[in-house]
């Protein structure tokens, strides 16, 4: 009789339940646990009992439940109590918590719980808004940082070569104009496997930015994007992938494309010089969550970490009179800048691009038609007309840019 009270405890305890807990309490984390697994199980992730620490190491713990509150606070779930209602958000938050403490109880020794989990209270204010379908204000810090300058894609592109080269003249400043051209020039030139203090990786760290750019996003969020969530629109013909932002607990449509004239920051020819130089799709088959994910290098990395990573990839190759005011921020503020700038780009499109929120109900339709964000990519890529249909660069497109680069 002892061993099976010994083992049911321990079962229980995978569960979240602790001794002298009541029955009732229990089972509010049994629905909880419940829920979660049906989610898990939608996205073919393992379910709570078999999730291991690998899988949320670091970061991975915030972001799974992350993307739990997400799907739980935008889906109707039905009262199994009342045949005819939904589960308030009051009952969604009190699951949130159960499912927070399970994990708290089946992984102790998780450094989550080391800090003041302040983390866990912004995530469940910020959802028990969007549960209750009150519309998130952004509190962009973009512009609150003014040591911090905007990294645009190519500014030669832009403005006339000759005036900037006047420029530069005239302030005896090499360094005048510094974008993610250049710095993505100087990964390709540096590119190595066996270079002396070589990453070996530099196609990846290439791929980072590019990526973070197009995708008017925060330093971390670059580790969240998954092949699981990315699909191949027939329409646009352009990938569609589901962009997570942790700050708001958002997760909208991200589309891409081909830049209008150049390989150098061009979403195509980043991955697949990753996927070809750096064996960016080698996986070691285990069928781990990891596996799901486009750069899972990342993983060991938290959210605070990677913007760090990429803020040094940066700095690395920007002129030294430049470096104090470089970091990942620079491209989430020069994409917003560049779609702002774009004449025939709306202030809707602008929006659904960068995953802000107006505080109307217009909000609802942004998040809803993955379509306006494209307007916003053609605009980062220099597409003259925002609204105009594109497609996948052939090989010619290729080799007509390297005879001017």
């Amino acid at each position: 009789m002892s061993n099976i009270n010994t083992q049911q405890q321990k079962k229980n305890t995978d569960f979240g339940r602790t001794t002298g807990q009541a029955e009732s309490t229990y089972a509010g984390y049994t629905a909880a646990l419940k829920l979660f697994d049906k989610f898990q199980q939608s996205r073919e992730d393992p379910t709570f009992a078999q999730i291991t620490m690998e899988d949320i190491e670091n970061d991975y713990l915030e972001h799974t439940l992350a993307t739990f509150a997400a799907w739980m606070a935008n889906t109707s779930i039905a009262d199994a109590t009342k045949k005819s209602n939904m589960i308030t958000a009051d009952t969604k938050l009190k699951y949130l918590g159960k499912v927070k403490e399970a994990f708290k109880v089946k992984f102790k020794e998780h450094e989550k719980w080391k800090e003041d989990e302040s983390w866990y209270r912004d995530m469940k204010n910020g959802f028990y808004k969007e549960a209750k379908r009150l519309q998130l204000q952004g509190n962009d810090e973009l512009y609150k940082d003014r040591s911090t300058r905007a990294i645009y894609k190519d500014i030669s592109s832009i403005h006339d070569r000759v005036q900037l080269q006047r420029v530069k003249d005239r302030l005896n400043n090499d360094s005048f104009v510094q974008d993610l051209f250049g710095v993505c020039r100087e990964l390709i030139k540096t590119a190595s496997v066996l270079s002396a203090g070589s990453s070996g990786r530099n196609f990846q760290e290439r791929a980072w930015l590019i990526l973070t750019f197009l995708s008017v996003g925060r330093g971390g969020e670059i580790k969240f994007l998954r092949y699981d969530e990315m699909w191949w629109d027939a329409y646009f013909q352009c990938p569609d992938a589901t962009w997570t932002e942790m700050k708001t607990l958002k997760q909208s449509s991200m589309l891409y494309g081909p830049d209008s004239a150049s390989y150098m920051c061009d979403f195509y020819h980043s991955l697949g010089c990753f996927y070809l130089v750096e064996d960016g799709l080698f996986r070691l088959g285990r069928g781990r969550t990891i596996d799901k994910y486009v750069f899972p290098d990342l993983h060991k990395y938290q959210n605070s970490s990677v913007a760090k990573l990429l803020s040094n990839i940066l700095k690395k190759h920007t002129a030294d009179s430049l470096k104090k005011s470089t970091s990942v921020k620079g491209l989430r503020i020069g994409s917003t800048k560049t779609i702002a700038a774009h004449p025939s780009v709306t202030l809707v499109e602008q929006i659904s691009r960068g995953g802000w929120s107006s505080g109307s109900k217009t909000d609802v339709y942004t998040e809803s038609v993955p379509a306006l964000n494209l307007p916003g990519l053609l605009a980062l890529l220099g597409w003259k007309d925002p609204h105009a249909l594109v497609y996948p660069p052939r090989l010619s497109a290729l080799t007509m840019t390297l005879s001017l680069q």
